[in-house]
């Protein structure tokens, strides 16, 4: 399986004349959801090659705001999945980000901060909140666009995990999306783009 497979970009890139104004023009800030988003077969092989909240690497974040499992160091993930960051932070995929959000001039992370992997189990949440827009290292580059791939096969919508997406100043969430496997959801990074999964998972 070469990187090149695990995304079928000519497909993405041929959509995009209705994908802009999807984008750009919906609520309560410029963000889409994208389902069968990597081919097939790789979403498969990334699924299966997840590795384990127990294995080397996690950082555990448990605390009132939040409850999860990062990992973000390279030379920890399976090899598999490096491929699929590695795809995710390519040239051309990078270009259509652009393309979709209209914000010219991204780059990609290799460093992955706020990136990689993420895990959440039963119980686990995130509350709402805004990310970080300043590298903590980079201190000259802004975050400018989040890109999630759900890679939880078989997921139930009554175990909840919907993304929420909340108005600019709070007043209320204006979108809820599902975690369904191998959808994919992109958002513009802001000081004000409030969101997160502030309910508890009630998933096995």
């Amino acid at each position: 399986m070469t990187a090149a497979r695990i995304i079928d970009l000519e497909r993405w890139e041929k959509a995009l004349p209705d994908l802009v104004p999807a984008y750009r023009n919906a609520g309560p800030f410029p963000h889409g959801r994208f389902d069968d988003f990597l081919e097939l077969g790789p979403a498969l092989s990334a699924y299966q090659a997840f590795p384990k909240v127990k294995d080397e690497g996690w950082i555990h974040y448990v605390h009132v705001n939040e409850k999860k499992h990062g990992l973000n160091k390279m030379d920890r993930l399976p090899p598999f999945l490096r491929e699929v960051i590695t795809e995710l932070n390519s040239d051309r995929f990078v270009r259509w980000l652009e393309q979709l959000t209209g914000i010219e001039g991204l780059k990609a992370d290799d460093m992955l901060e706020g990136g990689g992997l993420h895990q959440s189990g039963r119980g686990g949440f995130l509350n709402i909140h805004a990310d970080f827009t300043v590298h903590p290292h980079k201190r000259n580059w802004r975050r400018r666009v989040n890109v999630l791939v759900y890679l939880n096969k078989g997921w139930q919508e009554d175990w909840g995990g919907q993304l929420e997406l909340w108005e600019r100043d709070m007043s209320k969430c204006s979108a809820r999306i599902t975690p369904f496997f191998n959808r994919c959801v992109i958002f513009n990074t802001d000081e004000d783009s409030y969101h997160g999964l502030p309910d508890p998972l009630t998933c096995p």
